[in-house]
């Protein structure tokens, strides 16, 4: 399906989505794991008779008076080789390193459920075990891995401690950089899929490609007026395909704050364009931040501009483009800051008795020509609800997000109270399109609604199915589907799958992450496809630089995390927690997600990675401060 582009809670005041503010990178450490470059890896020799070969790694004796001599206490290992499931160990095995992860892709992740393994201990008195099974010396042996996809391996000497050599498969992702690579230019704030076909925002980018005289140089544009960066999938292998700028660029406009494509259609929300009319005339600048939307559509390979979008009733600060969906010939793009006061479809948009309540537009596209179709606003219009913060569409059906509408019910369609009774708890709303009229459906609240809760801050569906996240719900439950009602746990997040069945929508699936904690912001991001969810946590915290990797610690604050959820026999489960290979704080890994068939791709706007190549492992380095990274899983 395609993605939406989702940021943090805008706090009161802030306008027009600041980025957080940074720690001084002389602050920042870099965690990360060394990335190895062999497949198998054969230690220092084993056999006695030829003690020589050992003196580079002995420790200490405790017993012995022969330097260059095996230790009686000495539980290393001296050889350890993988032998099935292509891929590479991390680091190069040494006797003295006890941590390691097999690169290997994520068919193989997902596939994998033994490995066959060859270890030597250093010393021939010692004894090899794995999960309670005693393992032979020098001999490829079959070890079953656990659901977290490890295996350990404890080498013992009567009378010494034990040693444990810990091996984890970690699927590593494909890392994609804007090119050339600058600070701030935010690469990943929204991302989107369809097929072979990536495209990647980055609202703050200056620069340009420039293919004149100097063909391959760079021309720098308008400060902040952003662009979009097309990929593609070919056998296997993904490089760039186009560079989506504003053909009436202007400084600040933040194209490409939103990005959602279908087929060959894309669609780019530039939410602080300033234009006034419906023609792209660079000097019109007399809407500040009124907002477009531009569509773009491919013919052999090429991609070139097809529409600019403008809502029919423009007016300044209504971020029109703040979020932007695509099925077919059909596009909606939401305005959460308009606001007329009217309520249902197409009506009375021309006043602003009701600011920053919202409105979504619906454009259908004839012949090759764009035109509304649709002017959207909720049933129960407010002041500041956000109508249209988050938009998706699949074939009639349209959902809108309203984060911080304050309704007090609960459920699908409850009374539509007007007391405003539960502060940014959120709402979504479904709309159907029957005759070629446009009416809304449902009014959905989660059935924990609670203040605050952010209720609708992302949103997307596919076919009969709706997932709804909910960055500031605060329960403390864990998985699928557990207690909903324990609000010890403030902004943890969570996300509401939907299903509708003979036209009525129920909520069918409580989503929350394996490891809930504290301001972990999950459900900031959403996408579906099928039978796979993959939900975002931008503020999650954990070190961890593998995917399934130890989730239990929050040494790395807001690297950020992002979850791969499967549903099996109608059964929902968290398949995988995706971690990046270059993890640093305030990434924001999760900011933006979306699956699509087999793929998943999760970008971190605030990555710093200074490498400026498609596909290449990150460095250590953060050189390029903000500049931002996506990272596709595939399996």
């Amino acid at each position: 399906m395609h993605c939406r582009a989702n940021s943090r809670p805008p706090g009161p005041g802030t306008g027009a989505f600041p980025p957080a503010p940074r720690r001084p990178r002389s602050q920042r450490i870099r965690r990360i794991g060394i990335w190895g470059t062999v497949l198998a890896v054969v230690g220092i020799g084993c056999s006695p008779a030829s003690p020589s070969q050992h003196t580079e790694y002995d420790s200490v004796y405790s017993k012995g008076d022969n330097a260059g001599e095996i230790a009686w206490n000495d539980t290393r290992l001296a050889k350890l080789e993988i032998k099935s499931a292509q891929g590479t160990l991390s680091p190069s095995f040494h006797p003295d390193i006890h941590n390691y992860v097999y690169i290997v892709d994520m068919n193989h992740y997902f596939a994998v459920n033994e490995m066959s393994i060859r270890a030597q201990t250093a010393n021939p008195l010692a004894q090899m075990g794995a999960g309670g099974t005693s393992l032979p010396n020098d001999v490829s042996t079959a070890l079953a891995l656990t659901d977290a996809k490890f295996f350990d391996i404890q080498v013992s000497v009567p009378g010494a401690p034990e040693r444990t050599y810990h091996i984890k498969l970690d699927p590593r992702p494909t890392y994609l950089k804007s090119k050339p690579c600058y600070e701030w230019e935010l690469f990943g704030y929204a991302i989107a899929m369809d097929g072979n076909t990536i495209v990647v925002g980055a609202p703050l980018m200056g620069w340009e490609p420039y293919y004149g005289e100097f063909e391959g140089l760079q021309k720098f544009g308008e400060l902040g007026s952003g662009a979009a960066l097309v990929f593609v999938r070919e056998n296997g292998v993904w490089s760039q395909q186009g560079h989506l700028r504003a053909p009436n660029q202007g400084m600040d406009d933040q194209f490409g704050l939103s990005v959602a494509i279908a087929g060959d259609t894309i669609v780019v929300g530039a939410p602080f364009e300033d234009s006034s009319g419906a023609g792209m005339d660079e000097e019109n600048n007399l809407a500040e931040d009124s907002g477009a939307a531009y569509v773009f559509i491919r013919r052999d390979g090429i991609w070139s501009h097809e529409a600019y979008l403008k809502p029919s009733n423009i007016s300044g600060s209504d971020a029109f483009g703040r979020s932007v969906a695509i099925d077919g010939d059909k596009i909606v793009v939401g305005a959460p800051y308009e606001g007329s006061s009217a309520t249902g479809v197409n009506g009375d948009e021309e006043n602003e008795d009701a600011p920053y309540s919202g409105a979504a537009y619906i454009f259908q596209r004839q012949a090759g020509s764009w035109s509304q179709q649709a002017y959207l606003k909720p049933s129960n219009t407010g002041t500041s609800d956000l109508f249209g913060y988050s938009v998706a569409i699949a074939k009639n059906t349209v959902v809108i997000g309203s984060p911080y509408e304050d309704g007090g019910g609960v459920g699908v369609n409850p009374a539509q109270e007007t007391d405003d009774r539960s502060y940014h708890s959120g709402a979504a709303y479904v709309f159907t399109r029957h005759d070629e009229r446009w009416t809304q459906r449902a009014y959905l609240k989660a059935e924990n609604s609670d203040a605050n809760d952010q209720f609708g801050f992302s949103v997307d569906m596919d076919d009969d199915a709706i997932i709804v996240g909910a960055p500031g719900e605060m329960s403390k439950s864990t998985g699928v589907d557990g207690v909903q009602q324990d609000n010890g746990m403030e902004q943890s997040g969570a996300a509401y799958i939907f299903s509708r069945k003979y036209g009525t929508w129920s909520q069918s699936h409580y989503l929350k992450a394996s490891n809930t904690d504290l301001g972990d912001a999950f459900g900031s991001a959403v996408s579906m496809d099928g039978d796979w969810v993959v939900v975002g946590a931008p503020n999650e915290d954990s070190e961890s630089i593998t995917t399934d990797g130890h989730q239990a610690n929050n040494n790395n604050a807001d690297t950020g995390a992002a979850y791969l959820f499967h549903r099996s026999n109608g059964k929902w489960k968290q398949k995988s927690y995706l971690k990046a290979p270059n993890a640093d704080d305030r990434d924001s890994f999760g900011h933006s997600v979306v699956v699509s068939g087999t793929t998943a791709m999760v970008g971190a706007m605030h990555e710093d990675g200074d490498i400026d190549q498609w596909g290449g492992p990150p460095r250590l380095y953060n050189w390029y401060e903000d500049s931002g990274a996506a990272y596709i899983f595939q399996w």
